[in-house]
């Protein structure tokens, strides 16, 4: 089955069930919208039709540049439909970056929002790349997407075009950037399929309660598409915010867990007339009031409810409420931590999952701590794997056990892989607990980079060499150590910048924090931390930072170019540290 076939098979089985109101795929919490998986199908088929009426061909690649709103999925899904390319930007992707991508891709068609028009049009002019632009919203220079949201006479008969090769290239992704300009990997069906399914194993497999995930990230990202993938599979929720602010998260648990508290006591009120649902609460509608029995919205104020009835109102409606996970990038998660709002109950969020880069485990325990009803998972992932490489299973009671154990574990490795731990100079596979070079291969990783030659990617024996140091134990939990070319040398001995700021985060005046190398004639490069200061420590010193690091590190690892304070931390559009780009500015003096 093609991915797009099965998105669709799902969409319309979801629609079936919207009948009763029950199939919302997204709650939109910046608007208080809903919006059901039948509206949300109707929207896609009427942009494929559009898109289709423009005679794009196969490798015609259509775009994306916006922040998550409720119609942010919609190009996307139409794309699927087609079995045309897509390749999807960030607002906040640096000038260059974009102008570099736009010079790769060369896309057809660009869906923005009205905030980075001008940014695009300037990016546009300088790379020579002629598209047009597609807004989201309101302009009197670009066509509306509103236009392609007309009804048309050919949706009920629309069938999505079947793909004969399940390998052929569906989406391009980007890596992240921090080594070097963006690539353009190339995810092909199956791959997506089959990390759709490794993800739907590995919690409430069983769909044991309403799955309602919050995450923050746009489609640059992959675990954009595979959370996408994974709730339209599995008929389940996603919460739509157009940014992250980490007070406003805790509000969101709150307000819903306090939407559904009021509704059940309304429902087990012995003398009940009617229950009246507030319209912001996850019903369909325009109206300010809906009144929900036994998953029928009803619109006639004199029809009454009984106890049992409203019961079953509170428990319908309370399915849709109740976000159960969150994804949150690690230095996300962090500022989500130092806004914690300690009187907020959190007893429905079920998962929290993080990764992306190596996670602290004074933020591990940190979450666990604050919610100490909810699963706390961290994950690694690669975009050229098409998603997750390592993950514990959420519902296996003995790795969430290792987790708990082993909070600086990233889990261990997924099904469908092969892979190797190999020493960096010899190519020799290494045993537990050695630090080497991940490399994996599978049937499902990505096709190749777009337009470039792949063939570095890959080792002698065909293995994706991951670019990260890592090591696992005795039972083959893995840790992620550090990216290979963040790597440098001091005098012959390999300096690690995770461990380092690692060391520097344990300081209480500490807040965030990344090391770079410094060039030096004689010893290589020497090690210099950048750090950002908890509010309250703003008297804390360089020298007072350095000396706390020299008495905890071998003399080797000393941060000997010295220690900048810094109001922001430098990271790229995916969160990630941008430690070249700090690089670069200390030697500037711009740092």
């Amino acid at each position: 089955m093609t991915l797009v076939s099965d998105l669709l098979n799902c969409s319309i089985k979801t629609k079936e069930e919207n009948e009763n109101n029950v199939g919302v795929g997204q709650y939109v919490a910046d608007t208080d919208e809903t919006d059901t998986y039948g509206q949300v199908l109707t929207r896609s088929i009427r942009t494929a039709l559009k898109l289709k009426e423009r005679g794009l061909s196969s490798n015609d690649i259509i775009s994306t540049c916006t922040y998550n709103h409720k119609n942010t999925i919609i190009p996307l899904i139409a794309s699927l439909f087609l079995g045309n390319k897509s390749a999807h930007f960030d607002p906040d992707l640096s000038h260059l970056d974009t102008i570099h991508l736009l010079k790769l891709i060369k896309p057809k068609i660009i869906f923005i929002v009205p905030e980075s028009v001008p940014f695009m049009e300037m990016c546009l002019k300088e790379s020579k790349v002629d598209t047009e632009l597609v807004v989201f919203g309101n302009s009197g220079k670009y066509q509306n997407f509103s236009q392609y949201l007309e009804p048309s006479t050919q949706e009920t008969e629309f069938q999505p075009v079947t793909i004969n090769d399940i390998k052929e290239t569906i989406i391009i992704l980007f890596s992240s950037g921090t080594t070097g300009l963006p690539k353009g990997i190339c995810l092909n069906h199956y791959g997506l399929l089959k990390q759709c399914s490794s993800f739907r194993d590995i919690w409430n497999k069983d769909n044991t309660y309403k799955d309602i995930s919050l995450l923050y990230t746009t489609f640059y990202w992959i675990s954009a598409v595979g959370m996408l993938l994974r709730t339209i599979t599995l008929g389940s929720v996603r919460v739509v915010c157009k940014e992250f602010h980490p007070r406003y998260t805790w509000t969101l648990i709150e307000k819903y867990k306090e939407c559904g508290d009021a509704l059940e006591s309304l429902a087990r009120q012995k003398e009940v007339g009617l229950v009246w649902i507030p319209g912001h609460m996850g019903m369909p509608g325009n109206e300010n009031w809906h009144v929900l029995c036994q998953g029928n919205l009803l619109k006639d104020r004199n029809q009454s409810l009984g106890p049992r009835e409203a019961l079953s109102a509170y428990l319908c409606c309370f399915l849709f409420i109740q976000i159960t996970c969150i994804f949150l990038a690690p230095h996300y998660a962090s500022d989500f931590l130092a806004a914690r709002q300690k009187d907020v109950d959190t007893s429905s969020l079920k998962q929290f999952l993080t990764g992306g880069e190596p996670v602290p485990v004074k933020l591990m325990e940190g979450l666990k701590k604050a919610l100490p009803r909810t699963q706390i998972l961290q994950g690694y992932g690669q975009t050229e794997a098409c998603g997750m490489v390592t993950m514990f299973n959420a519902d296996n009671a003995m790795e969430m056990e290792m987790q708990n154990r082993k909070p600086k574990s990233c889990g261990k490795i997924m099904s469908g892989y092969t892979w190797k731990v190999v020493d960096l100079l010899t190519e020799e596979i290494l045993g537990p607990n050695e630090r080497g070079e991940l490399r994996y291969k599978a049937d499902f990783t990505m096709n190749g980079y777009y337009n470039m030659d792949s063939s570095s990617a890959y080792d002698a024996d065909g293995y994706l060499k991951s670019g990260d140091i890592v090591y696992y134990d005795e039972e083959r939990c893995f840790y992620i150590v550090d990216r290979l070319k963040e790597i440098f040398k001091y005098r012959g001995w390999h300096i690690l910048p995770v461990i380092l700021e690692g060391v520097l985060l344990t300081h209480p005046s500490v807040k965030d924090a990344a090391v770079v190398g410094i060039p030096d004639v004689l010893d290589g490069e020497h090690p210099m931390g950048i750090v950002v200061l908890n509010k309250g420590y703003e008297m804390t010193t360089p020298e007072d930072i350095i000396s706390y690091v020299d008495q905890i590190v071998p003399d080797t690892q000393r941060l000997r170019a010295g220690v900048k304070i810094v109001k922001e931390m430098l990271r790229t559009v995916t969160g990630k540290l941008n430690r070249r780009a700090m690089k670069k500015m200390v030697l500037e003096g711009k740092i």
